[in-house]
């Protein structure tokens, strides 16, 4: 049974462009509010709908999507001290660095041997040419997505975190409910003008029953805007599925 889906919808729902003025006491640093999350079952795939209040002082909360390049990508690859790229079974002598693709930024990451058993965290399978592929000893760039979340399930009354890879195996890699959130208004961002509104933000799947169950949960999340600025981690209420049911 398939159980998530990658897929991800962002609608904006009331941007408002608040001035062509700079507001003083709209910081540029992104600052956001839970609204609501609802559970909507479906014949396929639920969804779990999750819409928050932003709002950012210069108005450059989004991505396009062709900013897949540093400080965007996905991932960052490790060297040997050979200055080759590690892989899962490569004959690889540590130190290992960090390199970013495109650039010549790179900076230590280990004295020694850290690799792992494979798993979809450390690890990215990539086409080396002619049909072959590799797996790839990987960091995973935080800023690749502007929209983070973390899922939490109440075990004996206290909040555990919910390891998506352990709940869905290896076979999820590439699976994520991190998105990107989109640019929505190109003259905002240019213009550096303050803007406000709320994000809806839908995630597919047919594993939510399978993951929580009847028990509470909750969802932290946080964003970054362009200049890569953390905003504050706001949280959903304690929920169980049947109380968010639409």
């Amino acid at each position: 049974m398939k159980y998530m889906v990658r897929y991800f919808l962002v609608i904006i729902t009331i941007p408002v462009i608040l001035s062509c003025y700079r507001e003083t006491d709209i910081s540029d640093i992104p600052y956001i509010e839970f609204r609501s999350l609802e559970f909507v079952p479906g014949s396929s795939f639920d969804s779990l709908v999750l819409s928050f209040y932003f709002e950012d002082g210069d108005g450059n909360v989004g991505l396009f999507s062709r900013e897949t390049f540093p400080p965007f990508h996905p991932f960052d690859y490790v060297v040997d001290d050979d200055d080759s790229l590690v892989t899962l079974r490569s004959n690889s002598t540590p130190p290992f660095r960090l390199v970013t693709p495109g650039t010549l930024d790179e900076k230590f990451l280990s004295d020694t041997d850290i690799r792992t058993p494979y798993n979809c965290e450390d690890y990215a399978i990539l086409d080396i040419g002619t049909g072959a592929t590799d797996t790839f000893f990987i960091k995973k760039n935080e800023f690749h997505y502007n929209l983070h979340l973390n899922f939490f399930r109440k075990v004996n009354g206290v909040y555990q975190e919910i390891d998506l890879e352990s709940v869905f195996g290896t076979t999820s890699c590439g699976i994520t409910y991190d998105g990107r959130i989109p640019v929505f208004d190109e003259e905002s961002v240019e213009n550096q003008r303050p803007v406000r509104g709320t994000i809806t933000y839908p995630i597919t799947s047919s594993g939510f029953p399978f993951i929580f169950g009847n028990d509470e949960f909750k969802i932290e999340f946080y964003v970054y805007d362009f200049d890569l600025n953390l905003s504050n981690v706001a949280s959903t209420p304690d929920l169980t599925l049947l109380g968010i049911t639409r």
